[in-house]
């Protein structure tokens, strides 16, 4: 039996998340304007969302194993010092107007150490809370994120415009204040009864291999995201000219609407079923493709919010319920390493389309990929528990 709830410990883990989410989200509007009007590209937009993610699908499934059992307090304060440094190194670049490589590379070294802190975070969940609190810990976790989202676009929608510089190292200091508190308020040790390596005490060993359909699908709200990053500014850019204030009202209403998904659910004790959180994926990408007003485009953006939040709620208390201690990292390293991958080939495909005009047909093409793991999703959900790795 798992310790019990540690809310103190998981709100100031929540806390520091949402921090450090509020500096990367002007980071992010930050550098796909920037070097889009520096070069004017659809492919431009796409190698920083590439870069973001990519280098994870070689480099985690590596440095996952490598994870369990890692505290906080130790492996999270670093990664965010690291963050911190890697954002003032961009806003030196940008004010001296430096080679778009530098950004380039600074986006591949955030989207490695971003997503290393992600599964060191999901991965102590499980031992700091009981099992029948992971639905609940892992909104709270999506909420903290998309309530920073709404911190950071906020400011800069109301304000219109600011310089790359100054939005980067409004990051920096986000990071250096989320490594302040995961280094001063989480101990050394996390807070569990479950020894590392120690199997649920609910669930049998089960001798099966975790099946595709289940890394298909846990990942299905992180590619989601990644299209997305590319296909708004682009919509807003190209397609409506809208400008950094269109592209930070998409990065207010997307967080707004996760938010009121995740209220919605946060009370909820039984599993979210995984299959509605995927049609609605589906649904926003649909009409994306038929996006010709700002308005239209938001409520896409919208959809897209609450189906990202609810799917990755649902599928990591899936996967947190259903897996051991030891096993989750790798696990989870797995799923995401998938998910970039399929994340390259989608971001790819959309800005290609973009560039020759054929930017519905691959929205609706994204559309019918959430649709198709809609299927695989109610598969899984009737089949036995996913299995140790």
């Amino acid at each position: 039996m798992a310790a019990a709830p540690h809310r103190p410990l998981l709100g100031l883990i929540t806390t520091a998340n949402g921090i450090s989410v509020a500096g990367n989200v002007l980071t992010l509007v930050a550098l796909v304007t920037y070097l889009f009007e520096r070069t004017g590209s659809s492919l431009t937009v796409a190698g920083v969302v590439l870069l973001g993610f990519a280098p994870v699908a070689l480099m985690l499934p590596l440095l996952g194993p490598r994870l369990a059992g890692r505290p906080l307090h130790s492996v999270g304060a670093g990664i965010a010092v690291l963050q911190a440094a890697v954002s003032l190194a961009m806003a030196a670049a940008a004010l001296a107007t430096a080679s778009i490589l530098v950004l380039y590379l600074a986006a591949a070294t955030q989207g490695i150490l971003g997503m290393v802190m992600r599964v060191t975070v999901l991965s102590n969940l499980p031992r700091l809370l009981e099992t029948g609190m992971l639905t609940q810990a892992n909104l709270m976790l999506q909420l903290s994120s998309q309530i920073g989202a709404i911190v950071g676009a906020s400011g800069l929608a109301a304000r219109g415009h600011a310089s790359a510089s100054v939005l980067f190292l409004i990051d920096a200091f986000t990071f250096a204040l989320q490594a302040a508190i995961l280094a001063a308020a989480v101990p050394p040790t996390p807070a569990s009864a479950r020894a590392v390596g120690e199997a649920p005490a609910a669930l049998a060993p089960i001798p099966a291999p975790t099946p595709l359909r289940a890394y298909l699908v846990a990942p299905a709200g992180y590619v989601a995201l990644n299209l997305l990053n590319v296909t708004v500014p682009l919509i807003v850019l190209q397609r409506l000219n809208a400008g950094q204030r269109g592209y930070a009202l998409s990065e207010v209403v997307f967080p707004s609407v996760a938010i009121g998904a995740g209220f919605l659910l946060r009370r909820r004790r039984a599993p979210v079923p995984i299959a509605p959180t995927l049609l609605a994926l589906a649904a926003s990408f649909a009409i994306s493709a038929f996006a010709t007003s700002l308005g239209l485009l938001l409520l896409a953006v919208g959809i897209c919010g609450g189906g990202m939040l609810t799917s990755n709620a649902a599928t990591q208390a899936r996967i947190q319920r259903d897996v051991s201690a030891a096993a989750l990292p790798a696990l989870q390293s797995r799923a995401a390493g998938l998910g970039a991958a399929l994340s390259a080939v989608g971001v790819i495909g959309v800005a290609v389309a973009f560039g020759v005009r054929a930017d519905r047909w691959a929205l609706l093409l994204c559309a019918a990929w959430f649709l198709w793991l809609t299927g695989l999703s109610l598969a899984w959900e009737r089949s036995e528990a996913v299995v140790e790795v």
